[in-house]
């Protein structure tokens, strides 16, 4: 199993009842099937919901359904949602039905932007981890509800949930470099969140 499904599974432990959301080929699905859990793997576009049917032929523990994320579950209870492999706005759009139960995420991309997400929407970040694959980068997240909406957004710009992650300089780094090459290219004047962000990222480099 890839390292970043392998992180997730390893998240699910405490939770009896999973939603994979936008489960490809039903690999965590089947990881976690193995291991006891009882899994809901939802796909939505009918080419994706078949490989999902041929992936997880004969394998037990697992109720495949087809829809837009946890809507065809209807009023089956789930005690977690996964969202892995995913972009931002695919990610919010599901979360933003607002499930009173906890979500890992994993999004494919746009770290940052994730992470400015959660805190708009007023979510909880109980958990979160770093994870190299490849030479690249993964963020996950194990969130739940707070209640509170985006009080002080402006002041997380940067992810400093990962602020004790090994893997966190690096990160900086990255960003670093794509702000700086962004600002260069833009032939319009720059957002002020994006100078803010630099110059809280570069800050945290002296540290």
């Amino acid at each position: 199993m890839e390292a970043r499904l392998a992180l997730i599974k390893e998240w699910c432990r405490p939770f009896r009842v999973i939603a994979d959301i936008g489960a490809g080929y039903g690999h965590l699905a089947k990881a976690l099937a193995r291991e006891h859990h009882r899994v809901y793997a939802i796909e939505y576009p009918r080419g994706a919901y078949l490989d999902l049917l041929q992936g997880i032929e004969g394998c037990l523990g697992i109720t495949p359904l087809q829809g837009d994320g946890l809507t065809p579950l209807g009023e089956r209870p789930i005690d977690v949602a996964v969202i892995a492999g995913m972009g931002p706005n695919s990610i919010r759009h599901i979360m933003q039905r607002r499930y009173s139960l906890p979500f890992i995420i994993q999004p494919m991309q746009g770290i940052f932007r994730v992470h400015r997400q959660l805190v708009e929407d007023g979510w909880s970040i109980q958990k979160a981890q770093l994870i190299d694959q490849g030479g690249r980068l993964y963020a996950t997240w194990l969130v739940g509800q707070s209640g509170i909406d985006g009080q002080n957004t402006n002041k997380r710009l940067v992810p400093d949930e990962f602020c004790q992650d090994p893997f966190f300089p690096r990160l900086v780094e990255q960003r670093i470099r794509e702000l700086q090459k962004r600002l260069t290219a833009s032939v319009t004047p720059p957002g002020a969140s994006w100078d803010e962000e630099l110059q809280q990222l570069k800050a945290l480099q002296l540290c």
